[in-house]
């Protein structure tokens, strides 16, 4: 029997996350928490640390978020947003709302298993500083 992990989809903007988790039971809870340090935490303590949370890449919305769990030992996979669209659009869903987002990120992390984010290393920063127009 495979082991359980429950998956956690988050769609990030500016100023909230909207968030789409799993319980060890698989069942869905959604909750709206602030893109900031007290939103990290209160994530944190609804999905627990042994969730697999996926993301957007979201300009630079999400990269906070994504320091904040690898910090915190976190399994975290940040996705191109043209897949979860695509990935929406092949179910027929045509309604969009930042919650429904959220869910439909969480389905694709149950359904998809996508590959664990890389912390980038330092010389990625560095290239960021002197060219900060440039996309990596």
């Amino acid at each position: 029997m495979k082991d359980f992990t429950p998956c956690c989809g988050i769609d990030v903007s500016q100023h909230t996350l909207d968030v789409c988790y799993q319980n060890n039971l698989g069942e869905f809870f959604e909750i709206q928490v602030s893109n900031n340090s007290a939103g990290f935490e209160k994530l944190l303590s609804h999905a627990g640390r042994s969730a697999h949370f996926v993301m957007e890449v979201t300009g630079v919305y999400y990269i906070r978020l994504a320091f904040f769990l690898h910090h915190h030992g976190c399994k975290i996979s940040v996705v191109n947003g043209v897949v979860i669209k695509r990935f929406i659009q092949m179910q027929l869903e045509r309604n969009k709302t930042d919650k429904k987002d959220a869910k439909w990120i969480c389905r694709y992390a149950i359904n998809q298993q996508p590959a664990l984010w890389q912390m980038p290393d330092n010389a990625y920063f560095e290239g960021k500083q002197i060219m900060p127009r440039v996309y990596c």
